[in-house]
């Protein structure tokens, strides 16, 4: 199958929660000729996608994977479109964009208001005032968390798609996530038992008996070591698709971005130099999901000592140390 002319190139950026995808893709949307979905899975059923598959797999499950990538790319849920900081686009006429932006900051306040709650909202369809199959459109890039080891499997089947994995140290990402419940972000961090059944924990031995005794932090370690192993293995050999290490974005990244658009066929543009500075530049160190950062964030953006023991540490090293995720990372 071929891809249609007329159809914009997409970019799939996946990487475990709290891996850094959110700034990432707010990168790529700063591109005033991107369309950015954040998320859009958290709204479509998938669960009939394997993480794993073999060569007759691939064909048999080639059609519903494309499928889906042209569903993820058409979601215009307030959730998906609305996350700020939002940028004006050169396919905008200015009317249309202070309309959007009308409209979504009054979904979002009604959001926050006692007039139904968030969830009034965040379903709402937002105007994309433009087709998906616009020549003033250059890419439209998808955000997900949540298929990551479905990396191999879009980027095998899925005609022009480019796929971007971005790894971040598990002791930091198990610190995130452990910060978040302390905030209250959520109620807990429920780590799928079900990942004892899959390739990278029966290769380990690994049994539902021995993952429940684990420490949390443990627990969430395995479930990264799981969905990224898969994900590099599935992307093994594939010129469509893109490790990036997290730690090369904080210390690095105006040539890490440049180096991800040349990849995505995007220009350098002048509007995403300034996000690097502002994102990094704030006077605050930011929300918990937010994308900007005070001056210091370099230092700290991989710590994980004020929540994570020494002995914790030490089993998550050893857990991944001798896996392709976790040799790359840390």
């Amino acid at each position: 199958m071929q891809p249609d002319p007329a159809t914009a190139a997409k970019l799939l950026i996946l990487g475990s929660a709290r891996s850094g995808t959110s700034w990432l893709g707010k990168a790529f949307d700063s591109h005033p000729e991107v369309i950015y979905r954040h998320e859009p899975d958290t709204a479509l059923p998938g669960d009939g996608l394997p993480p794993v598959c073999d060569a007759e797999a691939l064909l048999r499950f080639a059609p519903p994977a494309i499928s889906y990538i042209e569903s993820m790319a058409a979601v215009r849920a307030l959730r998906s479109v609305g996350r700020p900081p939002l940028f004006r686009k050169r396919y905008h006429p200015a009317v249309q964009h202070l309309i959007r932006l009308s409209l979504i900051a009054a979904l979002h306040a009604i959001g926050k208001s006692r007039l139904g709650g968030r969830d009034a909202t965040r379903n709402i369809q937002v105007p994309d005032f433009v087709a998906l199959t616009s020549p003033r459109l250059r890419l439209i890039v998808i955000k997900s968390i949540d298929f990551v080891d479905r990396a191999g499997l879009f980027a095998r089947t899925v005609p022009g798609l480019r796929v971007i994995l971005l790894l971040r140290d598990p002791r930091a990402v198990v610190a995130l996530r452990l910060r978040g419940m302390q905030a209250g972000k959520f109620a807990a961090d429920q780590v799928p038992e079900s990942l004892v059944e899959l390739g990278p924990a029966r290769r380990r031995g690994l049994t539902i008996g021995q993952f429940r005794e684990l420490p949390l932090a443990v627990q969430i370690a395995w479930d990264w070591l799981t969905v990224n192993e898969i994900a590099t293995d599935g992307i093994s050999g594939c010129t469509n698709a893109r490790i990036v290490r997290y730690r090369e974005i904080v210390e690095a990244p105006e040539p890490t971005l440049r180096g991800l658009f040349d990849f995505a066929g995007l220009p350098w543009v002048e509007e995403t130099e300034k996000f690097i500075r502002t994102s990094r530049n704030a006077n605050t160190r930011g929300r918990y999901y937010g994308v900007y950062r005070n001056r210091d964030f370099e230092q700290h953006a991989e710590s994980w000592e004020d929540v994570v023991g020494t002995e914790e540490a030490r089993q998550i090293c050893d857990l991944v140390k001798d896996s392709v995720p976790g040799r790359l990372v840390t």
